[in-house]
């Protein structure tokens, strides 16, 4: 569950130093899916018993935030790169 949650701010960092848009966009997608990774960790952790439902909540809260953030930021760039490829 840490390596997933470690995961997520190390490859957004990875993809800012990138000096193409395709290899931003590929390490924002790998921090997408650890998101999504974490995820099913928080759900194994609380089926198991392992975590208080309170700290499910907020985690899986905080997650779903990350998420839609990973998620709205690779669609800009995306459609970024493509107008800029349509008018180059």
């Amino acid at each position: 569950m840490l390596a997933a949650a470690d995961s997520v701010p190390a490859n957004i960092a990875e993809g800012a130093r990138q000096t193409s848009t395709a290899q931003s966009l590929h390490f924002l997608r790998i921090a997408r899916g650890s998101a999504d990774e974490l995820g099913v960790h928080l759900e194994t952790a609380i089926d198991a018993r392992a975590i208080p439902r309170s700290r499910y909540i907020a985690c899986q809260g905080t997650r779903t935030v990350v998420c839609t953030m990973l998620h709205r930021l690779i669609r800009a760039i995306e459609e970024r790169d493509a107008q800029e490829k349509h008018y180059a």
